[in-house]
């Protein structure tokens, strides 16, 4: 991932863990629903992501890269 891709959170790579850990993860995918957000900065592992007026520092675990060519979903997206 670089900085300009567009993401979307994923739900794959969510395991069992803490509580903290679970809340977090509830509340950034009530928070940012099914909308497309763009990578402004970051390093290898925690990006910060834009998507419309919120901004949060998201782990890469926490992503994917939103594909028109492959994801139909992406073409419905909301910014």
């Amino acid at each position: 991932m670089k900085v300009g891709d567009l993401v979307r959170i994923s739900a794959k790579d969510m395991s069992a863990g803490t509580l903290t850990a679970v809340k977090f993860y509830a509340r950034l995918t009530k928070d940012t629903g099914d909308k497309i957000g763009i990578i402004l900065s970051g390093g290898p592992e925690n990006f910060l992501v834009q998507f419309s007026t919120l901004q949060r520092v998201i782990h890469r675990k926490f992503l994917e890269i939103a594909n028109n060519d492959t994801d139909k979903k992406t073409s419905k997206c909301k910014i």
